[in-house]
């Protein structure tokens, strides 16, 4: 799986966005992992 660097940086930005908020963390990012795994 080829992820590019503006992939990364959109998923580091929403990542920490998500972290800031009541209910986010480790099931957000998970979902998101899952998300690129299906897309890639």
């Amino acid at each position: 799986m080829i992820v590019d660097w503006l992939t990364l940086e959109r998923m580091e930005q929403a990542t920490e966005a998500e972290l800031a908020k009541p209910g986010g963390g480790m099931e957000f990012i998970l979902g998101q992992l899952c998300q690129l795994a299906a897309s890639a």
